[in-house]
């Protein structure tokens, strides 16, 4: 009894020693909420955006303080959060939170209400509010429009079609009834229906975390195990899914994926013919989805840090998105606006890519601007048409 009580008081000591030496190196050695990602401190994409500084991309990788998910769906959605750069805001009709658009003017009677449907590359974290695509694309339809906008910035981290067809069936169920529906995705569907395997499966990562979970590691001595794990990911590469290996098999992923992709879109179609509201599905832009004009220091650094942080991701968006590409004009014979704007960034002149999927305020002007006009065009052409 007494040695299993002085093994007891051992191991108390020993804990308690831990957990000292654990708080010291944690106070001095604290460690950067973007310590994974230290190459966004050089990116030459950042150079000469006039709001980047440290202090912006700490804000940028600890906003908005967690994501929770839906009770009985699918659904992410980021927690309400107010700081200097970034904001997200809960909205009537329907009450959920969306990343803060600056809109020239608040949402009154005859407003078109538009809605942005994607994943992170709409949400945003990479610019303040004011120079997100949302933001940008608010400005140009304000500038530029015969009537007055609205814009809705419902981008979510990880969500591809299938969350943002269940997003926007939701976001219908609580009332809000939007006249223009942007779909700006791909890159989401075939990260995780090619490179991870899985065409109908949804990426959450850590938004199912749940809350004493969350508690337990903010008080739990990790400080050490921390700074180790995030050396170690910075130092090494994932290891490559197996599967692509296999040209066969990357093949009937992709194909799967394109097959979800469509049905996914056509969905939410229907649901722009039962509510009347005008619906645009857009393949949008990545880091391998053309061949660059201009050289720009962007091109070397992203191809490095992509294929570090996903190896092989190369062949995985080249046959993802070659079946997606092959999907838009079958969607377009079905009534559905489908475009292809893989090529977007193709004469681009600066340096805008953070990774291979997210871009700077240019980067965002460029998406924005092309919106803008596929909007008014086809505003312009309804109106005609209605004379």
């Amino acid at each position: 009894m007494n040695r299993i009580r002085s093994a007891a008081v051992v191991g108390a000591i020993t804990l308690a020693l831990y957990a000292i030496v654990d708080w010291g190196y944690g106070r001095l050695s604290p460690l950067k909420p973007y310590a994974a990602n230290p190459e966004r401190l050089t990116a030459s994409a950042y150079a000469k955006e006039p709001y980047f500084s440290e202090a912006f991309l700490a804000e940028s990788y600890t906003q908005p303080g967690g994501w929770d998910t839906i009770s009985g769906t699918r659904l992410v959605v980021p927690r309400e959060y107010h700081g200097r750069h970034f904001n997200v805001d809960v909205l009537p009709p329907t009450n959920l939170p969306y990343r803060r658009t600056i809109n020239p003017a608040p949402a009154r009677k005859g407003t078109c209400i538009v809605l942005l449907l994607g994943g992170s590359t709409v949400y945003d974290s990479e610019v303040p509010d004011d120079l997100t695509v949302a933001s940008q694309l608010a400005k140009l339809l304000a500038e530029r429009g015969s009537q007055p906008y609205y814009v809705l910035n419902a981008g979510v981290s990880s969500v591809n079609t299938t969350q943002e067809r269940e997003r926007l069936d939701y976001e219908l169920g609580k009332g809000l009834r939007p006249d223009v529906v942007l779909s700006l995705d791909g890159i989401n569907d075939v990260n995780q229906g090619v490179y991870f395997g899985n065409p109908s499966g949804i990426m959450f990562s850590g938004e199912q975390r749940n809350h004493a979970k969350e508690w337990l590691k903010s008080v739990l001595p990790l400080n050490i195990y921390r700074a180790l794990r995030t050396q170690a990911v910075v130092e090494k590469s994932r290891t490559v899914p197996g599967h692509l290996h296999d040209p066969a098999k990357v093949a009937g992923l992709a194909q799967a994926t394109a097959d979800v992709y469509a049905g996914n879109v056509m969905g939410m179609h229907a649901s722009s013919l039962k509510y009347g509201f005008r619906f645009y599905a857009l393949l949008q832009p990545q880091f391998y989805s053309t061949t660059y004009t201009y050289p720009a220091d962007d091109l070397g650094e992203i191809k490095t840090q992509a294929e570090r942080a996903l190896p092989q991701v190369h062949a995985a968006f080249a046959e993802g998105y070659k079946a997606l590409r092959s999907v838009v004009p079958e969607l377009r014979a079905k009534g559905v606006q489908a475009y292809d704007a893989t090529a977007l960034f193709r004469d681009k002149r600066e340096s805008i890519f953070l990774d291979m999927a997210h871009v700077n305020s240019i980067g965002n002007r460029i998406i924005a601007q092309w919106l803008a006009q596929l909007i008014l065009s086809n505003a312009d052409s309804a109106s005609a048409s209605s004379r």
